[in-house]
């Protein structure tokens, strides 16, 4: 795994070690990408295919670097005979990680057989013409195309969904459920073929409750030609007919009750039939427009959580830089305090490792580096100063001398500090400021009364 950063390798610490960043929020966000990916491989272990796709799709827009995922992702695609999104896959897979010949080489095994990339564009293209035709209500050039797709690949499946919702349609639930298997043996799971599954089932029992009742009255039939035995006459009755005005009374009158027929017996059923039929369709719509009310709805709310996720990230990315702002402060102050001490600047050396926090970074070196100058600025740092302030003291470099003081008072507690306390009032003393030079006579009499410099400094006082 490589800084997100600087690029460089990381170890198991929280911080990268060229650049100082802190990458613990990095390393939990490429770790959930890694564990979408396993759930990936266990899905298309089963023939999930389409679970599969989903969870690619989390850990890639988690770490799109994850190039095994992406390859995966490529190889599911190229199963489902969507071969165009395979290519587009691996290429970004390729570029991402040109050390990894994983994605080259499966870019150079379907590239290397030209005449299966040239049927595989033209599947696209017809599939493609397909879809158009479907959009412009002509069905039946698109089941023209969609057969010569899935002769040159039966196993794609957004193939073999179209064709099935064509013959569906079509009122051939026969032919669209061999469609409907097809891409149940590719991908076991897939939620639109299983739908369509779940549709042909109802329309089947129905079509067997149809054949039944065609059976029962076919046998009704065949019983009443069998009530007739073979010896029995069918005498046909005749009366000769009168022709005449009563047969015109007659005509009229049958023309008059038909119409009469129609308008009380017929039409009513036939406006209820249509009523029923229009109340069907307005049903039929209503569903439609809950359906994909609630599948907008479904993603406003995914849209919703995903700003909300992007927006925690954010956050933590900004918590993150604040803190790789003040670890780099650390670190530069511990470089300067080894660079003043290495140009014997031991003042300035003290006084830069007084404003380090050695607690503010875990990194291990930082740590160690620390204390090698901790344990030399506690062992020596008090000896070294104040030797040094009183060579400016007797140099008559008052002003000087009391910065080495000072210093001193920072390094040791009250205890051992107390030479450097009664120098810095002899310091104060010859810069003509003894309300000051007090205030240290007089610390040093409270911390070491019975001191040789407790009773030098009653003299002063006095």
């Amino acid at each position: 795994m490589n800084c997100f950063h600087c690029g460089n390798r990381l170890g198991k610490s929280d911080m990268c070690l060229t650049c100082g960043q802190d990458v613990r929020l990095f390393k939990k966000i490429v770790a959930a990408s890694w564990r979408y990916y396993d759930e990936a491989l266990k899905k298309a272990r089963n023939r999930d295919l389409s679970g599969t796709v989903e969870e690619l799709k989390n850990s890639l827009v988690l770490y799109k670097k994850n190039t095994e995922a992406r390859n995966l992702l490529g190889l599911i695609y190229y199963e489902m005979g969507d071969i165009a999104e395979a290519l587009i896959q691996w290429v970004i897979s390729d570029n991402l990680d040109p050390d990894s010949h994983h994605a080259a080489s499966l870019l150079s095994k379907v590239q290397s057989d030209q005449v299966e990339l040239q049927k595989g564009s033209l599947m696209v293209r017809k599939y493609n013409q397909a879809l158009r035709y479907v959009q412009g209500d002509s069905e039946d050039l698109a089941l023209l195309q969609l057969n010569k797709v899935l002769d040159i690949n039966p196993r794609m499946v957004k193939g073999n969904l179209l064709m099935a919702l064509l013959q569906l349609k079509a009122g051939q639930p026969d032919k669209a459920e061999k469609y409907v298997r097809a891409v149940l043996k590719v991908d076991r799971t897939n939620v639109t073929a299983l739908r369509y599954e779940g549709e042909l089932h109802t329309k089947e029992t129905r079509k067997a409750a149809v054949k039944e009742k065609e059976k029962i009255t076919v046998s009704k039939d065949a019983e009443v030609r069998r009530g007739l035995s073979g010896d029995d006459v069918i005498v046909p009755t005749y009366k000769e007919s009168k022709i005449g005005l009563m047969t015109v009374f007659e005509v009229l009158a049958g023309l008059i009750l038909g119409a009469l027929l129609v308008a009380y017996l017929i039409m009513p059923s036939r406006i209820s039939s249509l009523k029923a039929d229009f109340n069907a369709t307005i049903s039929s719509y209503n569903e439609r427009l809950s359906a994909r009310e609630a599948i907008i709805a479904a993603g406003e709310a995914e849209i919703e959580e995903l700003k909300k996720r992007i927006s925690g990230l954010e956050e933590d990315v900004d918590s993150a830089k604040d803190s790789s702002v003040a670890v780099r402060e650390e670190y530069n102050k511990l470089l300067q305090a080894y660079r003043a001490c290495y140009a014997n600047e031991y003042l300035q050396g003290a006084r830069i490792y007084l404003t380090i926090d050695g607690q503010a970074v875990a990194d291990r070196v930082f740590r160690e580096s620390y204390q090698v100058l901790a344990d030399e600025f506690t062992q020596n740092g008090y000896t070294v100063l104040l030797q040094a302030g009183r060579n400016q003291y007797d140099q008559r470099h008052y002003q000087e001398a009391t910065e080495y003081f000072a210093t001193c008072l920072e390094l040791a507690s009250e205890e051992d500090s107390v030479e450097a306390r009664f120098w810095m009032g002899l310091a104060y003393v010859n810069l003509a400021d003894r309300e000051t030079a007090k205030t240290y006579f007089e610390s040093v009499i409270e911390i070491a009364p019975e001191s040789s410099y407790a009773a030098q400094s009653l003299q002063f006082i006095q």
